[in-house]
């Protein structure tokens, strides 16, 4: 349950005692009479309320509806706490929350696309380090997505295949029937302020190679690409933070897909950065947001 924040003290006195009871039924696991006072709470004194009280509450009745299993009641209320922001710092932290059980709640619900968009969000705004909730869920999130691809036939899960030489070139023959499995992509790694890129070469999957992909079988692509060669680009150098003078500790990637190409590459934008979750990544993630747009915009161009 929220704390009790500084909006709050300018609600009526009856408001807040109801809240503290409630809160002391969620901690005791009565979720049915906690989320029975946040409803009365909600249903008649919403007018004398601070908007982020109001949004507390929400979120608070949007919790207990999780643990009854009731995750379609939950989704109205954390999509209204999300909409009714309030940018201070304890409007933020529920907002963060909301997005986070937003995204539990439509992974129950089996809407994994929406799912996958709300840890996106939620990731954008929390910074640093996943914990283990955070990565539990993620997990479980394309756990769903692999498993109905799988069940409809069509694997959302990346090759395991070695590098392919320079000079390999054309698709990959399945071995009984003759038809392409996947392409032979170039991998190109474009550090910051480094002149020669890395160049490396893989596998894609035939049924990516389209001018409009599946876009989470994409993204699961695209982010086990990354992560297959993370570590390998990590030690060729030495590598100095792209915003301060610091040791890199780690990579930013950004890739830009162009699998569609008749001859398919995708172009990773890397940044050293020297503290996960810093500032230094949050300004580089920022700055690839806005130079993605052109990158966007020329791979349609080029289709």
């Amino acid at each position: 349950m929220a704390a009790i924040t500084r909006d709050e003290v300018h609600a009526p006195t009856i408001v807040l005692q109801m809240k503290a009871a409630a809160n002391r039924m969620y901690s005791c696991n009565d979720y049915f009479g906690a989320a029975s006072i946040y409803s009365t709470i909600l249903n008649q004194f919403t007018q004398n309320m601070p908007t982020l009280l109001v949004r507390i509450v929400q979120c608070n009745r949007a919790a207990c509806s999780i643990e009854l299993g009731r995750y379609q009641d939950a989704v109205p209320d954390l999509q209204e706490v999300i909409r009714v922001h309030i940018d201070t710092c304890d409007g933020l932290a529920l907002t963060q929350k909301a997005h986070f059980r937003l995204a539990r709640c439509y992974c129950e619900l089996g809407r994994y696309g929406d799912a996958m968009q709300e840890m996106e969000r939620y990731r954008e705004l929390i910074g640093g380090q996943p914990k283990l909730a955070e990565t539990s869920l993620y997990t479980r999130i394309l756990g769903g997505i692999i498993s109905r691809e799988q069940a409809a036939g069509q694997s959302a899960s990346p090759p395991s295949v070695a590098h392919f030489p320079h000079h390999a070139r054309g698709p990959v023959h399945h071995p009984t029937n003759g038809k392409p499995h996947g392409y032979q992509l170039r991998y190109e790694i474009r550090v910051f302020n480094i002149a020669t890129p890395i160049i490396r070469y893989d596998m894609v999957p035939a049924a990516l190679c389209t001018t409009d992909p599946p876009e989470m079988q994409t993204r699961i692509f695209l982010a086990n690409l990354v992560k297959k060669h993370h570590s390998e680009v990590m030690k060729l150098h030495p590598w100095t933070c792209w915003n301060c003078p610091a040791r890199a500790v780690s990579l930013v990637h950004t890739p830009a897909s162009y699998i569609h190409l008749s001859d398919p590459q995708v172009v990773d934008f890397a940044q050293p950065v020297c503290i996960n979750g810093g500032v230094c990544e949050k300004a580089a993630r920022e700055m690839m947001n806005k130079e993605m747009r052109l990158v966007a915009a020329q791979a349609k161009a080029a289709i």
